[in-house]
């Protein structure tokens, strides 16, 4: 839990106490559940991909092949590919339906590619639940206690499948304006993703509605 004690906040663990500064909360499907993060709008979608033992006509892949379904190159000797996508769904348990639905979708993609791995040794792959938001942007950026910010505290969640690619830049983005630095995001970018968009966009709705 996180407590504003002036000037710092204090951050309880089980195992700590700490005193910091500034609080970034990069917490993922478990965002909903953070006290400070609850009022924002947050959707919890499953993911399960497969993964594959590498035959050597599939070693042969050199890139990601992606469509509605992906595969990737081989690392360590196996293939991962999938995923599955099922909104308002946060449980992380391993469901055989969601496999066959992956080599059904591999098939589609490459039907090669698919026979060789549906015919090799099979290993199960990983299942879990990504963090989104309603609009499919990030949420990134200071977090409000009502219409006052919050003194210091961030958010860099909300990045669905694309996080390996986005999380870095909003990180950077961060703490960028924590240290007072250039910032690597424009000024349009960073309002796409304030936190606070949401609330905006409900009191233009209520507005126009009200005209």
């Amino acid at each position: 839990s996180a407590q504003y004690c002036v000037p710092h906040w204090r951050l309880d663990t089980p195992q700590h106490t700490l005193s910091a500064d500034h609080i970034v909360y990069c917490t993922g499907a478990s965002s909903p559940q953070q006290p400070l993060l609850a009022a924002l709008p947050w959707q919890l979608i499953r993911g399960q991909t497969n993964l594959a033992t590498a035959t050597a006509y599939t070693g042969r892949l050199k890139t990601a092949l992606s469509a509605a379904s992906y595969i990737s190159p081989a690392w360590e000797g196996r293939h991962c590919y999938g995923a599955s996508f099922v909104p308002h769904d946060a449980c992380g348990d391993w469901r055989d339906s969601e496999a066959e639905h992956n080599r059904q979708e591999l098939a589609r993609l490459h039907p090669q590619l698919a026979a060789e791995l549906t015919a090799a040794p099979t290993v199960n792959g990983h299942a879990a639940v990504r963090c989104d938001s309603p609009d499919h942007l990030p949420t990134v950026g200071p977090v409000a206690d009502s219409c006052p910010y919050l003194p210091n505290v961030w958010v860099n969640s909300a990045h669905g499948s694309r996080g390996l690619a986005t999380a870095p830049w909003c990180a950077e983005s961060i703490a960028a304006r924590i240290l007072g630095l250039p910032d690597p995001l424009s000024r349009r970018l960073r309002e796409a993703l304030h936190p606070n968009r949401h609330i905006v966009r409900a009191l233009v709705r209520q507005y126009e509605g009200g005209r």
